[in-house]
């Protein structure tokens, strides 16, 4: 769950599984600076306000999602590690109910099982997109070449783009990576 608050002082919560913005109490407000959001998720699960977060996992064995060709693209967060600390980025401290800069990456096994799901819930799809995203997708360049390596033997018709701040493009054969692979570059300033 993502939470947020308004120009006018206002708390909310997006969950993603219900695509639901709920009005979140000033009571509940300390409990979130103070990082426990887990009790405030569990009484908006319990009184079905949002859905249950485990879906997220056990969803696929569950059917939560009927499998249709209707996924879009699949965006690949592969590190939330950064080069650059821009005061404005959404992950910076300015944004507190936001994620932060980190230093974690995604193993390949969960990036794996991520394109393998989209994948065979997107058979049917004429072009498949998948989209890196990070932080700073260009910090993680080996997992982002075992992704492509791993989707191309599975796949031929998918799409690859990148979303990077572009001050990490050499060396050169990062770049040759990127123009052999056809990848769009989204160059976020």
């Amino acid at each position: 769950m993502l939470f947020f608050s308004s120009a006018s002082d206002q708390y909310y919560g997006y969950d993603a599984l219900s695509n639901k913005i709920v009005s979140i109490p000033i009571k509940w407000v300390e409990k979130i600076h103070l990082g426990q959001s887990d009790t405030i998720i569990e009484h908006l699960e319990a009184t079905g306000v949002i859905k249950n977060e485990s879906l997220l996992i056990e969803g696929l064995e569950q059917d939560w999602h009927q499998k249709s060709d209707k996924l879009g693209t699949l965006t690949l967060n592969v590190t939330d590690a950064c080069n650059l600390r821009c005061t404005y980025c959404a992950y910076s401290d300015h944004y507190p109910f936001e994620r932060s800069h980190g230093k974690s990456v995604m193993s390949f096994d969960v990036a794996k099982k991520s394109i393998d799901y989209y994948l065979a819930n997107t058979q049917n799809v004429i072009l498949r997109r998948i989209s890196i995203y990070g932080g700073e997708p260009s910090l993680a360049k080996e997992l982002v070449k075992k992704i492509v390596s791993y989707t191309k033997v599975k796949a031929d018709n998918v799409l690859f783009s990148i979303n990077t701040n572009a001050a990490v493009l050499m060396p050169d054969s990062w770049i040759d990576f990127l123009v052999s692979e056809q990848m769009e570059l989204q160059i976020s300033l």
